[in-house]
């Protein structure tokens, strides 16, 4: 997760800390290049306080890169 999502991730993180994807969406914007938009959940998360936050829930989307799909 730390490398997905920087260096804070690591200190959120915890043995009980669960992400999940859902209502995931593929538009191809050309035959070879697709983005891809999502709901990402996140479960038991350390605060900035020490505290546990019991749900984060935030869109997430991605850009193409400039490797094509099939490459």
């Amino acid at each position: 997760m730390v490398k997905d999502f920087g260096p804070e991730a690591e200190q959120a993180v915890n043995g009980n800390t669960q992400a999940a994807f859902s209502n995931y969406r593929v538009r191809f914007i050309k035959p070879d290049v697709a983005v891809v938009d999502a709901l990402l959940t996140v479960h038991n998360v350390n605060g900035p306080d020490g505290t546990i936050i019991p749900v984060i829930r935030s869109t997430f989307s991605t850009w193409p890169s400039v490797t094509p799909i099939d490459g």
